[in-house]
């Protein structure tokens, strides 16, 4: 059953694909995006921007209650509008590690800012809540919603949205239509640029057209390879797209879910691939199971590749072949 509910979380609740923090107002809070694209700050985090805790409830008597219990203070009740309290409404969310979380639209930052210096302005705030009001000036006078747009972006390192999209195009390629849904459904895009780090490669498009063969082979050995029979059994046959049956489905998703945040974590600790290998290896040891690495690997640990026909240029295939005739020719 737990199983069965963990699955359910997996598939209806939207996932985490960055995470990070930005410093904001002078006050550090931890911000996700989602992988529909839907900034989020974290519950624990608004609070800590507007500088209060979770002891200030909303009493029953209030008829407007939120989740944020300094937004609960009677008299604003008549200038919150319906905008600002559909913001108010939590998002839960499954994050990274798989534990699900709650936060609010980065949109509901600037909306409080506004509502609490509006209220001074009314009147309709006491003064031991002026601290509310301090805060939502200082976070006022440092952004606009556009910026702060740009600061979550920047800060979570989204300057490789092409180079993550042409990795895509490749393992659509080489992956079945079953697979690349699942790969899209829990892979990360972060994790593509560590996965260049550990091999030594600049993570440029130039370097990602270079190596498609390298690429798909590495990505379809470090996960795919790794799965039980039964599953890509499953997966072979087009279950997933087809419904297929519950617990066909439930082992899927665990066991995809499961092997691919395994490899999250290795491309995190290693310090180059054949690290990442010896530590895959360990870890199918303690099921008595043997693997083979794809590739050699040099001296400093990165994988030694095959050049790929399908990237070299027309005068160097006429090379290659060139250098490839009979001995008695050179």
């Amino acid at each position: 059953m737990k199983e069965l509910i963990r699955v359910l979380v997996l598939i209806n609740v939207p996932i985490v694909k960055y995470q990070g923090n930005i410093s904001l107002g002078g006050i550090t809070v931890s911000i996700v995006i989602l992988k529909d694209g839907r900034r989020i700050i974290l519950e624990n985090s608004i609070y800590k921007l507007f500088g209060k805790s979770r002891r200030g409830r909303a009493k029953k008597r209030i008829v407007r209650v939120s989740k944020l219990g300094f937004v609960n203070i009677h008299k604003l009740d008549n200038i919150i509008d319906d905008e600002l309290n559909n913001l108010l409404t939590s998002i839960k969310f499954l994050s990274i590690n798989n534990t699900v979380q709650e936060g609010y639209s980065v949109e509901l930052i600037s909306a409080l800012s506004a509502l609490f210096i509006k209220a001074k302005k009314l009147k309709l705030i006491k003064s031991n809540n002026f601290t509310l009001v301090e805060r939502s000036e200082i976070i006022v006078n440092e952004l606009d919603s556009i910026y702060l747009e740009y600061l979550i972006d920047s800060s979570l390192n989204l300057g490789f949205k092409k180079e993550n999209e042409e990795i895509k195009n490749i393992l659509k390629s080489y992956l079945s239509e079953s697979q690349f849904i699942l790969w899209n459904k829990f892979f990360d895009d972060y994790c593509y640029k560590e996965f260049f780090r550990l091999n030594g490669w600049s993570f440029n498009i130039l370097e990602i057209k270079k190596r498609p063969t390298v690429i798909s082979n590495w990505f379809i050995k470090l996960v795919f390879k790794q799965l039980p029979d039964s599953i890509n059994l499953i997966i072979d046959n087009k279950s997933l797209s087809k419904g297929g049956g519950t617990k066909e489905s439930v082992d899927l998703y665990l066991a995809v879910s499961s092997q691919i945040n395994t490899i999250h974590t290795l491309l995190k600790i290693s310090n180059n691939m054949k690290e990442l290998w010896g530590y895959l290896e360990i870890i199918k040891q303690r099921d008595n199971v043997k693997i083979q690495s794809p590739f050699n690997f040099d001296k400093n640990g990165f994988t030694l590749e095959p050049m790929d026909d399908n990237f070299l240029s027309t005068f160097n295939k006429k090379l290659k072949v060139i250098l490839s005739v009979d001995s008695r020719f050179k």
